[in-house]
């Protein structure tokens, strides 16, 4: 499994925690994992921002703090969100990831509360020529990083129906990276999240999950809040959302935008026919980490082994 995570001056270290700003966007996207289509339009209080992470950061340093959706831009006051996470001291960085369709239209206040954007172009659905041109002056001159990339595929990131296989579960989460790897921390009505799916997941589907957060950490001010923080987030075992979930071993699919009303039906294929094995197993090796063999090629082996 991963490296346990590290801990300076008694604060638990990560390169990045999230915070979905929104969670509605106006994009569609077939595969978005934040499940964002059916969502409803909901904005994050700067004030609730704020109390979550200062009590987190008595415990808990991010070398980044990235506000994300849903699509970020729509909430109506971003830079007092962005002015809440620095006032916390949980970072001194704040990243915005957006599809850059409304980046044009941002002003000053927002300029200069950031530190970073991050843009996502997709097919069909991203800003013109003249627009990316304005706004990446305005980077410039307020000193913000802008990064922009083509995104033009997407991985099927979870399925609708029942999942039952423990070992497809295990397969899931052992090759996800982002849990292990890239390390998504989510922050949400109070509670801490080891990524944004198992956030999203419970909450849609209620059929398959008793209560919504059976996967957080609710952040409190207790005593003892360091060592939970740190046992939940070097827990070893598949979270109850891992199920339903793909991680990132779901196929490669075309990005294309879907009605609202049909985002849930795209995804009603059975977990196994949606999982690409290759994915995993290419980077559970790289991590110098063996694959999990299924039952029958257990089974198999021990026969030929048996015969000779």
């Amino acid at each position: 499994m991963p490296d346990r995570y590290r801990v300076v001056d008694g604060r638990i270290r990560n390169d990045k925690c999230e915070i979905n700003v929104v969670e509605h966007c106006n994009l569609s996207c077939k595969g978005c994992s934040h499940l964002s289509p059916i969502l409803p339009k909901h904005f994050v209080s700067p004030v609730d921002i704020s109390t979550d992470l200062s009590i987190l950061a008595r415990h808990y340093r991010a070398d980044e703090v990235r506000l994300v959706g849903g699509e970020p831009l729509l909430h109506p006051d971003l830079p007092a969100v962005a002015a809440a996470v620095r006032a916390s001291g949980i970072t001194e960085r704040v990243c915005v990831v957006t599809n850059g369709l409304l980046l044009d239209r941002m002003d000053e206040s927002f300029w200069q509360a950031v530190d970073k954007v991050e843009v996502s172009l997709y097919p069909g659905r991203h800003p013109s020529a003249e627009h990316h041109a304005r706004y990446e002056d305005r980077a410039r001159d307020h000193g913000v990083d802008l990064v922009a990339s083509r995104v033009d595929r997407f991985r099927q990131s979870y399925t609708e129906l029942p999942n039952h296989d423990r070992a497809l579960t295990e397969r899931v989460f052992r090759s996800c990276k982002i849990v292990h790897d890239w390390r998504c921390h989510t922050v949400a009505n109070g509670m801490l999240f080891r990524c944004p799916q198992s956030y999203f997941l419970p909450k849609v589907l209620t059929e398959h999950f008793a209560v919504p957060d059976v996967d957080a950490l609710r952040i409190d001010a207790g005593e003892d809040f360091g060592d939970r923080l740190l046992a939940f987030l070097d827990a070893t075992g598949p979270l109850a959302s891992c199920s339903q979930c793909l991680g990132t071993s779901g196929h490669l699919v075309r990005h294309v935008q879907v009605r609202r009303t049909q985002f849930r039906t795209e995804q009603e294929i059975p977990a196994r026919e949606m999982v690409s094995r290759r994915q995993g197993h290419r980077w559970l090796r790289a991590r110098g980490r063996k694959p999990l063999e299924s039952t029958y090629r257990r089974i198999r082996r021990a026969v030929s082994r048996g015969r000779r």
